[in-house]
């Protein structure tokens, strides 16, 4: 094991060399062949590998579920950073002897994009989370074999939450690191992943579509019901939508994603689909989504559209198909010009106007994005439906083997709390008549 860290031998000129990830292909224990990532120490100009570390191993938590092959790819990327790092500007020689200093000047240094700019907050969130959990990972292998400078549990705190449910309770560990002094990052995630409206104040949101923009409000109810991104909604045709019936009442609503920018016709993109597959909406939102689509077909044949066949759902303001930067558009400026204000009005007066007034001025603040829906989407699945891991990853649409659950429950767990203590409840005859 010695062996694995040591570089001792190199320490002459350090620079010259670096870790890195190599894929190799070996046999699995089934015989087939099959690609592996692993981390190596290498000559940096060459690339000539001098060893096969063995550290790859430690990137993930060997009693969890294996992550999807391009979330390990990026996770052992963020290990070999801090490696480098060790190896690069400090004089030690394994990394039992890391200490609680060089944890803390990494992540420091990593805040900082440019002199004058700060990564993304999200980013650097995930690069601190890989680093992190390769060293507890690191520690907890061999600690009986190394005697080392730094102990996982002074920066790691694993909180166990219990939640009820139908079937009794359900336990989830949500892992918090401790600030070790350094504050998050002050750069936005451009996409706002971490952001969402919280449980009642999507019916305020979906009432300003209705009255302000009536040919959003079956896509906003989309995104929320099912969970689609901006740029699958804007994909969608009539034939797409697959509703089943029995008896008159609707079973299942399943809509077929499969060709991205569908209806472009010059260079702009109309709308990118992330995975092909068949989404479904959620089993609870079934008869509201019944009502919107017979609304929206009304709304289309008042405009003369048309509303069967390989026709686009949605269209803009010139009867073109709509495009995800117009949606985006669209739904920001419903969300700012009236949303903000409905949430207010609908708010004054009630015992929870304080709690009410605090998001606003979060929203207004930083505009959540439009990825809002699919969060709120997610954070439905996970604490008022109650759904295991595998059906959260199931109806979002994510691979089998995605993290997308254990990155809502870990990351967002103030969030998920908020969303399920909210106590507004929209209610339609507190606007003022002004705007009726």
């Amino acid at each position: 094991m010695a062996k694995i860290t040591e570089i001792e031998k190199y320490r002459v000129d350090r620079s010259k060399y670096e870790f890195a990830k190599e894929t190799i292909l070996l046999k699995d224990e089934y015989g087939n062949p099959r690609k592996f990532i692993c981390i190596v120490l290498r000559e940096e100009k060459s690339k000539d590998i001098i060893y096969y570390t063995g550290l790859e191993r430690y990137v993930i938590d060997l009693g969890s579920r294996e992550p999807s092959e391009t979330t390990y790819d990026i996770a052992v990327s963020r290990v070999n950073g801090f490696l480098n790092y060790i190896l690069h500007t400090t004089k030690l020689n394994s990394l039992n002897e890391v200490t609680e200093n060089e944890i803390r000047e990494y992540l420091l240094e990593r805040r900082m994009k440019s002199e004058s700019e700060d990564i993304k907050s999200g980013s650097w969130t995930k690069i601190r989370t890989d680093v992190m959990s390769f060293l507890s990972n690191y520690y907890l292998n061999n600690k009986d074999i190394f005697e080392f400078h730094y102990e996982p549990d002074k920066y790691i705190e694993a909180l166990i939450v219990k939640e009820k449910t139908d079937r009794g309770t359900k336990k989830h560990v949500v892992t918090r690191y401790k600030s070790l002094g350094i504050k998050k990052p002050k750069g936005n995630d451009n996409k706002h992943r971490k952001r969402t409206i919280m449980y009642g104040h999507l019916k305020a949101l979906l009432y300003a579509a209705k009255k302000y923009d009536p040919m959003i409000y079956l896509a906003i109810c989309i995104m929320a019901y099912a969970g689609l991104r901006e740029g699958e909604v804007v994909n969608l045709s009539f034939d797409d939508i697959k509703i089943e019936k029995r008896i008159g009442v609707v079973k299942k609503v399943t809509l077929g994603l499969w060709i991205s920018d569908k209806f472009r016709t010059g260079k702009t993109h109309t709308g990118v689909i992330k995975k092909l597959r068949d989404q479904e909406i959620y089993d609870d939102f079934l008869d509201d989504f019944e009502d919107a689509l017979e609304f929206h077909k009304d709304y289309l044949e008042s405009k003369g559209l048309p509303t069967e066949g390989e026709s686009a759902v949605f269209y803009n303001k010139q009867n073109r198909p709509l495009s995800v930067t117009s949606l985006l558009d669209r739904i920001k400026d419903l969300f700012e010009t009236h949303f903000l204000r409905i949430l207010s009005e609908t708010s004054e007066n009630m015992p929870f106007e304080g709690e009410t007034y605090a998001f606003i001025e979060a929203y207004q603040d930083e505009y959540p994005g439009a990825h809002m829906l699919r969060h709120w989407f997610t954070m439905y699945l996970i604490t008022k439906a109650k759904l295991r891991p595998e059906l959260v990853r199931k109806w979002r649409g994510d691979e089998p083997n995605s993290d997308s659950y254990e990155q809502y429950m870990h990351l967002n767990y103030d969030l998920i709390e908020a969303y399920k203590k909210t106590a507004y409840g929209f209610q339609e005859n507190l606007i003022k008549e002004i705007y009726v």
